[in-house]
């Protein structure tokens, strides 16, 4: 496999986020993680992300988080997970974080808006 010039930057410290960031990390991509959760960033930092299996294996697997869009500068690829009213906060942190051709995927969950599929 070619060494990533760039990790993949994850918008978000929370459930989904970290899925997303176990998984890409399983993979051998370097993942950065930017956040506000203090606690979550923390945690991402001195143990990991942790996978766990439809078998019930774990794995942890290590990755940079913080809380600073400085520390993110440059990033090529970003994929945003976090709910949908914090949007408008997190465009802003982009602008300071995606490189000039850098490219973001944002998918969002919103509490108030539930989906029935009966």
């Amino acid at each position: 496999m070619e060494e990533q010039s760039s990790p993949v930057l994850i918008v978000g410290t929370g459930a989904m986020a970290s899925l997303f960031a176990a998984r890409l990390a399983s993979s051998g991509i370097q993942v950065k993680m930017l956040g506000t959760w203090l606690e979550s960033i923390q945690t991402l930092n001195e143990s990991g992300v942790r996978l766990t299996d439809n078998d019930g294996s774990e794995k942890i697997y290590p990755v940079k988080a913080t809380q600073d869009p400085q520390e993110c500068a440059e990033s090529r690829f970003a994929i945003v997970l976090v709910k949908s009213y914090q949007t408008r906060r997190v465009a802003g942190q982009l602008k300071s974080c995606l490189a000039n051709d850098g490219l973001a995927l944002t998918l969002h969950w919103s509490d108030n808006h539930r989906c029935n599929f009966d």
